[in-house]
């Protein structure tokens, strides 16, 4: 765990069962509906035909809700998804999925994990106007969670964080939320696995891939414009977000994305190689072929899964790798070079995104977490952020050093190769609002928490059931208007302006009265990125 945390640190980064068919090529160009089934509106209210047959949601007030459509056939132990078979019959799309297969953490210091999900789980979900009179934007949603937990319908404060109904009522959207492989399950990568084509690993990439296939096939159907999609993610979801910028095989698929709190750092095979033969060998399978892996029940693949975050650290033990095919190069250079998907992009972060490991930070960990780094930056690192002599100054310099290595810096240096590549607009933005609770003011504007606004579910917070106070309503309806205006313009216009990126810098600070600020924090940046390069 110890070289994972410090590889994440190091890189300044989101860092360091069915049986095989025997026809299966991993082919995941999938535009096709040969199954029979033709997607379109039906004459019946919240009834729609998809390329798998028919569904039927279910009325949530001004809003359709589907939960639950399948966008791939039930996946291959490691192997690339399919697309669904067309079914007869009704589908009734009234339930969330169930989730990935993962070791979940129940919170990100929880250092034990038990296995929870299901395999079977490429499933999506659709919140659509009950009253859409022409095609309307559409935002695709992608989980966070490390890209080894997470999933649509994760729970914190007593709601479920990404249900889209209020979004899709107030901003005029259809949403989309949907789910991959993660873990060892989604990102395994051993020569035994290789497909005919000598690919293996990136399955979860691949799945959001396909996915995206299905809105561009189906979302017609819900109401939705198929020529206007926006992919957004937070964390893992924005991690696979800029990868997602960056894949070919997602070119055309999307037309806007914005990323929250993520980096864009991927491995090369080799290394992930060495790691997942590692892994391997430590769930019993030494040789890594594909017959003992496969043999294993899936609580033994999850066995050896570590925490996401380590002492406010985030441990990439799960993730993509430069495969020539998903990721053909490493995504920064593929960004400065041009060599991406050009769409308007937004991409921020959080003001105090770690807020939840200050109550074990020490002057004594405040140094060690500098003490890998040379001069002169060590010594730059602690004049910026001191450990001084109690643990209060302690906490303080320990979110700000780990938000700015992991997240602060990242949204910089993205927006900065973004920009550098495309003539199309690039925005970058930096949330600074608490959530108006106890917690909420003592975590700051942690990582995560902007969810509840962009979604609206703010309003659901269990310590809200008494009315939300003025300034996280004003939060949530900035976010509101932003987000959704983007998601139909490629612009987020409005009062503020938020200016396009350019060399100074600027970032629209969100909170209950947002201003334009240029430079944020880009003394400390300055220094992570020289030392990021030593």
């Amino acid at each position: 765990m110890l070289r994972h945390a410090l590889l994440a640190l190091t890189l300044l980064g989101c860092p360091p069962p069915g049986e095989p068919d025997p026809e299966d090529t991993g082919d995941t160009d999938t535009g096709d509906t040969d199954g029979g089934c033709e997607p379109g509106p039906t004459d019946e209210a919240g009834l729609v035909m998809t390329e798998a047959g028919l569904v039927r949601g279910e009325r949530t007030g001004d809003v359709w809700a589907f939960r639950g459509v399948p966008f791939a056939e039930p996946p291959g132990r490691w192997r690339a998804p399919e697309p669904p078979a067309c079914s007869e019959g009704v589908r009734e799309a009234d339930a969330w999925p169930p989730v990935c297969a993962q070791a979940h953490y129940e919170g990100p210091t929880d250092e034990t994990s038990e296995p929870i999900g299901d395999e079977d789980c490429l499933y999506l979900n659709v919140w659509t106007p009950a009253d859409a009179a022409e095609p309307l934007p559409v935002m695709v949603y992608i989980h966070g969670g490390g890209n080894q937990q997470g999933s649509s319908s994760e729970a914190r404060y007593g709601t479920v964080m990404f249900e889209g109904d209020l979004l899709s009522a107030r901003g005029d959207v259809v949403v989309v939320s949907l789910q991959y492989r993660v873990g060892p399950l989604g990102f395994l990568v051993l020569p035994g696995l290789d497909d005919e084509d000598g690919h293996a690993g990136n399955y979860g990439l691949l799945d959001q891939v396909r996915g995206l296939e299905w809105v561009r096939d189906n979302i017609g159907a819900f109401g939705g414009d198929p020529d206007n999609v926006m992919v957004f993610g937070e964390s893992g979801g924005a991690v696979d977000t800029c990868f997602l910028l960056v894949s070919p095989l997602a070119e055309g698929l999307f037309h806007r994305a914005l990323m929250q709190s993520g980096a864009c750092i991927a491995r090369a095979r080799a290394e992930r190689e060495a790691d997942s033969a590692a892994y391997a060998e430590a769930i019993g399978c030494s040789d890594g072929d594909r017959a003992c892996l496969e043999a294993l029940p899936v609580d033994a693949v999850l066995a050896e899964v570590e925490p996401i975050f380590s002492g406010g650290i985030v441990s990439q033990q799960w993730g993509a790798q430069v495969d020539g095919w998903v990721l053909p190069d490493e995504p920064h250079a593929m960004m400065r070079a041009g060599e991406h998907n050009h769409v308007p992009f937004v991409v921020g972060s959080n003001a105090d995104e770690t807020g939840f490991a200050a109550a074990a930070a020490t002057p004594a960990s405040v140094r060690a977490l500098f003490a890998a780094f040379a001069e002169p930056e060590r010594s730059e690192l602690l004049a910026l952020y001191p450990p001084g002599d109690t643990n209060a100054q302690a906490r303080q310099s320990f979110v700000a050093a780990t938000t700015d290595a992991q997240f602060t810096c990242n949204a910089r240096r993205i927006a900065r190769d973004v920009a550098a590549g495309q003539d199309e607009p690039v925005y970058r933005y930096f949330f600074d609002h608490s959530m108006g609770t106890a917690a909420g003011r003592l975590l700051g504007a942690v990582h995560g928490v902007e969810l509840f606004y962009v979604f609206q579910t703010i309003e659901r917070v269990d310590d809200f059931s008494d009315g939300v106070p003025a300034a996280d309503a004003t939060v949530a309806g900035i976010m509101l208007d932003r987000w959704t205006r983007f998601a139909a313009t490629g612009t987020p216009t409005g009062t503020p302006a938020w200016p396009a990126y350019d060399d100074t810098d600027p970032s629209f600070v969100i909170s209950a009265d947002p201003t334009v600020e240029r430079g944020i924090r880009d003394d400390r940046c300055d220094v992570w990125d020289r030392a990021r390069l030593r």
